[in-house]
């Protein structure tokens, strides 16, 4: 149980902080998987590239500023895992369901002018998340209950608050 408490924590924190972000968005569902860990897809979003002065084709995702703004998603989950566990005992962050998710933040932190300030991602999430920790709950009770939050489930929760 404690495992996939803090999964449901770690996809909803990449979530959240994917909503709210300036060049990415949640594309799909999200599922909880059998083995503690899940799956949350992550796009960059053509109308908030347009939205913020961004040319809307793909090599934008090289952009430094989209890099960063992908790298702060991706340190979301392990985030999102170590605040709840700071309020609930049964959350226990796990390295081992962050690793490839984390190499990827590492991978597209480099491609940036911050590529050895990995505490500045992780604060910056930390202060998206903070903001919009009810939604990372909601989302994540809901997870935790039916292991699966659908495209509509997320826009309801992300877009209400």
């Amino acid at each position: 149980m404690k495992q996939e408490l803090a999964a449901a924590y770690y996809q909803a924190g990449i979530a959240v902080v994917a909503h709210h972000s300036k060049y990415h968005r949640v594309i799909g569902d999200i599922t909880l998987l059998n083995f503690g860990s899940g799956e949350t897809f992550i796009s960059l979003s053509r109308s908030k590239c347009i939205e913020n002065g961004m040319p809307p084709h793909e090599e934008s995702k090289n952009d430094p500023d989209v890099s960063k703004d992908l790298a702060i998603i991706l340190s979301a989950g392990t985030v999102a895992e170590h605040i709840g566990s700071e309020s609930d005992a049964n959350i226990k962050p796990s390295k081992n369901a962050s690793g490839s998710e984390y190499m990827k933040a590492v991978e597209k932190i480099k491609n940036t002018e911050h590529s050895q300030k990995y505490d500045f991602h992780h604060a910056n999430a930390r202060l998206e998340l903070e903001k919009h920790w009810d939604s990372v709950e909601r989302l994540a009770q809901l997870l935790f209950k039916n292991t699966t939050a659908t495209s509509e489930d997320i826009d309801i929760i992300l877009n209400n608050h």
